[in-house]
């Protein structure tokens, strides 16, 4: 399978404005890689997920105006920083061994 069907994008994006408007307090008001960290497998599926999540959380798009670009002004999605690991290196999601307590 391939990519992330449409009802699964939509389903990840209102997930992610839940999320925000749960934990509205510990949010930034505009995202910032340096900030908010989105970890995933490194497989197409799960990492656009993630994408989605993110982009419920923060839809704001980005405006670029530049009055020295041929292209004065014009409005981009939101780029997002996603950090993906190999399922077999994932000792976050997957850990290795069962918690002692």
């Amino acid at each position: 399978m391939k990519g992330i069907t449409k009802k699964a994008k939509e389903n990840s994006e209102d997930f992610g404005r839940e999320l925000k408007s749960r934990y509205e307090e510990l949010f930034p008001p505009q995202y910032s890689s340096s900030i908010v960290e989105m970890t995933s497998i490194a497989s197409l599926r799960h990492t656009l997920t993630a994408q989605a999540v993110l982009f419920g959380m923060f839809p704001d798009k980005i405006t670029y105006n530049d009055p020295n670009s041929p292209v004065s002004f014009f409005t981009l999605p939101q780029i997002f920083s996603i950090h993906t690991n190999e399922p077999e290196f994932d000792y976050l999601l997957r850990p290795t061994q069962t918690c002692p307590l």
